[in-house]
């Protein structure tokens, strides 16, 4: 059998395969709805793989390797982007750790370099069989039936905040795998015992990084998740207070009412209930919202503002129901940008905010604006972690997580300020569900 099939059957189509799957199900997508794709898209990569395996500068193959497997992911798979890089990066980093393994295993059972051995010699006896077992673990992850692997779980759904990182461990990936081919590929393995010793010293402190990276994704969500949690318990007892402060309101409008009708003040008895239908009004155009966690949240904030002499002027429009199983977070940023709006405006004359909340094509669109007296070099840092304004910089879940939550929802939350007026803007954008994968 000529050279390069035996590399395209035996190597490059299993490769291909075995770690594009295992991705899929890391990922928790379904396999049947792409199990053509994958079949396809395992036959081209693989073809493109063994046609740049002649090329002699090691790091120049790898780099076309990944571009031209990269582009027909995109052309086969027709899914976005985002989804299409999470699953290719992840085939990559297993790729590269379990083909260095491989190597390694070569060595220790052939006692010699696998360069010298046959291909199909080495993935039916060592190649199949490891990346069956690759499936296979990846599969109990999935399932959760591993012991030890919470680090692993809890990060499953992290790509779309963290894919900078992710790619900076294939970057480590792809450099411990071109070290260890430089030992294993090009040693003539008297020493074959030496030759793993030295390839462990480089595998073990290389895990031992992607483990810190790791925690750090672990410890960072959960800071955020601490964080909205606080978050929303103040909001509930916001709500709660605002019911509270709404049924002592009642209560006095009653007595009101009932007085001016005693005294029978005709007048002033139709200017009062004109203002406060038009107060009701406003209640009520709020409550009718198709979301009741988002209509709560708004009213138990109007109600806040009222009690510090504070005017929000609410504009909604917009639809919920595309977004409701995003409410939750939908909450907290938008609560936080409130929050931080009147904390702003409470020592200003002009005691005013404006909320704005519309659709745009599919996306939503949340604004939240206010006058802005502060030092300018202060919006710089507003996005970093733990930056606050306020005296106690343990209130509401800050500005960083807040920005954290609209990438998890693939939005974004920036600001604008005018000079002109010193008006600055908040704007959450969050896409319809079409773009969620």
């Amino acid at each position: 059998m000529p050279e390069e099939l035996s590399r395209l059957l035996f190597g490059m189509f299993p490769y291909v395969l075995c770690t594009t799957l295992a991705a899929i199900i890391l990922w928790s997508e379904n396999i049947r709805t792409y199990y053509l794709q994958l079949i396809l898209y395992s036959i081209f990569a693989s073809i493109a793989q063994t046609t740049t395996y002649y090329i002699e500068i090691e790091s120049l193959r790898i780099i076309i390797e990944l571009i031209v497997c990269f582009l027909l992911a995109l052309a086969i798979f027709r899914a976005p982007v985002k989804w299409i890089a999470k699953i290719y990066v992840t085939s990559c980093i297993l790729g590269y750790l379990w083909g260095a393994l491989i190597v390694i295993v070569a060595i220790l059972l052939f006692k010699n370099s696998p360069a010298n051995l046959d291909i199909p010699i080495i993935w039916i006896t060592i190649g199949f069989p490891m990346y069956i077992l690759l499936v296979y673990v990846v599969y109990l992850i999935k399932q959760r039936k591993i012991m030890g692997l919470k680090l692993i779980y809890g990060i499953q759904k992290s790509f779309a905040n963290y894919y900078l990182i992710y790619i900076a461990i294939l970057v480590q990936m792809l450099i411990f795998y071109s070290l260890a081919m430089q030992i294993t590929l090009k040693n003539n393995h008297t020493d074959y015992i030496k030759t793993a010793v030295i390839f462990l010293g480089i595998f073990i402190p290389f895990i031992l990084s992607i483990y810190l990276i790791l925690k750090f994704i672990q410890n960072n969500a959960r800071g955020i998740r601490i964080s909205t949690q606080d978050a929303v318990s103040e909001n509930i007892m916001e709500l709660v207070n605002s019911v509270r402060g709404q049924r002592h309101d009642f209560l006095n409008h009653l007595q009101i009412l009932s007085f001016l009708v005693q005294q029978q003040e005709w007048s002033t008895l139709n200017e009062y209930l004109r203002k406060l239908l038009k107060e009701v009004s406003e209640y009520n155009d709020i409550l009718k919202l198709d979301n009741p966690i988002i209509a709560a949240l708004i009213n138990s904030k109007i109600s806040q503002a009222n009690r510090r002499g504070i005017n929000i002027k609410p504009d909604i429009s917009a639809s919920f129901s595309d977004f409701a199983a995003h409410s939750m977070d939908i909450v907290r940023i938008l609560g936080n940008l409130i929050d931080n709006a009147i904390e702003a405006v409470v020592l200003n004359e002009d005691k005013e905010l404006s909320l704005e909340i519309f659709e745009k094509g599919s996306a939503l669109i949340c604004s939240v604006s206010n006058k802005y007296y502060g030092s300018l070099q202060l919006l710089n840092k507003i996005f970093e972690p733990e930056f606050s304004t306020k005296a106690d910089s343990h209130t509401g879940i800050g500005l960083y997580v807040s920005r954290q939550l609209a990438k998890k929802l693939n939005g974004t939350l920036e600001y604008h300020f005018n000079p002109l007026d010193n008006i600055i803007t908040f704007t959450l954008t969050i896409p319809g569900s079409k773009h969620y994968r």
